[in-house]
Order: structure tokens, then sequence, then C-alpha cells
């Protein structure tokens, strides 16, 4: 998403118009995620990436209509998760294959986890920081993790995540905690 510069004659006061492009983009940041998780959820990416490049096409794998699915695919390419090739044809971007669903390095499984079961009870967060109680408890009855371990098929978006997490991040971790030090 290209970032929003005001200048000073617009209403920047005086503040750097680079501080006020970041802001802007964390005020509208929940927007952000959510057309992430749509476009994950409704496999949109995993379309494109199996050569289904048409906005029609899309919209009839998708079960969406045309003109919903137009403004999502814009505004993926708006975040430079998508490139528009022409009059309806998208293409992935190195960034937007990140998010293809067969890959054992993407952010998938992270994108699934987080927008199906915790988006909600990050819009409660003020009541959390009033009450001191969970919002995911709140609004589920349960722990999320007792919610995990009751409900596999919500587990699992969690789960792909942390293996994923942690196949990424095994090699720099043993590369760099000293194992021979600890004596055992």
């Amino acid at each position: 998403m290209a970032p929003l510069v005001l200048t000073a004659g617009a209403g920047a006061g005086d503040f750097p118009a680079d501080d006020l492009a970041a802001m802007r983009e964390m005020v509208v940041g929940y927007q952000v995620s959510q057309i992430v998780y749509a476009a994950c959820e409704l496999r949109v990416i995993d379309h494109i990436a199996n050569g289904v490049h048409d906005l029609a096409h899309l919209a009839a794998r998708t079960t969406t209509p045309v003109q919903s699915l137009e403004l999502l695919l814009d505004c993926l390419a708006g975040l430079g998760l998508l490139h528009v090739e022409g009059a309806g044809r998208y293409r992935l971007t190195a960034r937007g294959m990140l998010l293809d669903s067969r890959r054992p390095d993407g952010l998938h499984p992270a994108i699934m986890a987080t927008g199906q079961h915790r988006y909600g009870p990050w819009g409660d967060l003020l009541d959390t920081l009033r009450t001191g109680s969970s919002a995911f408890t709140r609004q589920r009855g349960q722990r999320l993790h007792d919610f995990y371990a009751a409900t596999p098929a919500a587990a699992a978006p969690f789960n792909a995540a942390m293996a994923a997490l942690t196949a990424q991040n095994a090699t720099a971790i043993a590369a760099t905690y000293p194992f021979g030090s600890t004596g055992r």
C-alpha cells in the first residue's frame, strides 16, 4: 500500500510527512490484515499461482461476485501482492507468493490462524485492558488453547503456522545458540 503523504499545506502542521504516513498505515492496519486474510480464505493466491489469472475465472473459482473480487484484487495489487497485467488479469508478485498455501516457507497458515479466531478478540482489546480479562475467553467462553484442544479444525492452522515458523528459524537458532557450552 502506498503511504499517504501530506504536505504542510494539507494539514501536516509541524509533523514530518513520513511520521504522518507511518501513523496512517498503523491506523488502517486492521483493514490490511483483513484484506490479506480474505484473500487467503478465498484461496485467491493459490488460484493465481495455479494459472488462473483473469477476473471472471477467479470469481467463479472463489464463488464471489466479480465486482467484489475485483475490489479485493485491486487492494492486493495496492499492497504489492499482485500485479495487474491488464483489464481483469493478475499475476503474483514475489511478496504475494508468500501467501500460497502450498509453500512450507509461506505465511498462509499464520494468516489463517490469526484471521479466523484471533481477529475478533483483538477488536476487544480496550475491554481487556479495562477489565484484565481475556477477550478470547469472553467471546468464546474458553481460553484460546482450550478452544484449540477442543476444536482440532480450528487448531490446524495454528499448528501449521507454528511448524512453519519452527522450520523457518531452526537453522538460524541451531547456528547461533551455543549448544556445546551447556555442559551436557
